[in-house]
């Protein structure tokens, strides 16, 4: 009798168990939102655009600023995001071309998921060609003063980091009486660039936390920095202390 009722008690505990994983799951909701078909010059519900030259989009979905997903989709998609918990999200679009370069970027205001419904998100997107980012750095010695040297083809690595993801770049430029300035990426490829590529992308509106190691063959020691930067689709002039 003792064994009947034992097996009852986890039959019964397994059953409850089993409910509340799938009252769970119902009470997840998602995101639904369309891409621009490159033949039109609507964009979703908002703006106008002429995208003829993206060939893909990527969509970007966070939740307290942490990248939760990331997908590819073609133009002219409509693209659905299940399984969500409730909450608020928000979704960002990168227009890519034939050549790998994000041409438009748009990110919607915040979208709230509610359980067991498919909520609408609306993104304006903007052509982002003339964005540009150059790294002005200044060294200090370990007393906090000025270091005032000269070196002509110092290593830069910047690392951008925001929401759980991040961007690495190198470039190799000189320093003048303790100051390094030179470009990531550039409208025109003036001087240092990377191409503006899904992966060397900022996305404007974010706060990225730029880090900074410096180094030369000729230096008795490796210099670091760090500060945070929120990104625009302009002129973007981050300013690091190395030390």
């Amino acid at each position: 009798m003792r064994k009947c009722f034992l097996f009852l008690a986890v039959v019964f505990t397994f059953f409850l168990a089993a409910c509340s994983l799938f009252n769970s799951s119902n009470g997840n909701g998602g995101i639904s939102l369309s891409l621009p078909d490159n033949s039109k010059r609507s964009v979703t519900s908002e703006g106008s655009l002429a995208a003829e030259g993206v060939s893909y989009y990527v969509v970007r979905l966070r939740k307290d600023g942490e990248v939760e997903q990331e997908e590819k989709a073609s133009p002219g998609a409509t693209v659905t995001i299940d399984g969500l918990f409730p909450g608020e999200y928000t979704v960002a679009i990168l227009g890519v071309d034939s050549d790998g370069i994000v041409q438009v970027y748009g990110r919607s205001p915040a979208v709230e998921v509610k359980p067991r419904d498919t909520s609408t998100a609306s993104v304006r997107l903007e052509f982002v060609d003339g964005m540009s980012l150059r790294m002005l750095l200044y060294f200090f010695d370990s007393a906090g003063e000025d270091a005032l040297f000269d070196s002509d083809n110092s290593t830069f690595v910047i690392t951008a980091s925001e929401g759980g993801t991040s961007h690495s770049y190198t470039a190799n430029d000189s320093v003048e009486s303790g100051v390094a300035t030179f470009w990531i990426f550039h409208a025109d490829n003036f001087g240092t660039c990377v191409p503006r590529t899904v992966k060397n992308f900022l996305e404007p509106g974010i706060s990225y936390k730029f880090s900074v190691k410096a180094s030369d063959a000729g230096w008795d020691k490796t210099y670091y920095g760090s500060s945070e930067y929120v990104t625009i689709n302009s002129e973007n002039v981050v300013q690091v202390n190395l030390r």
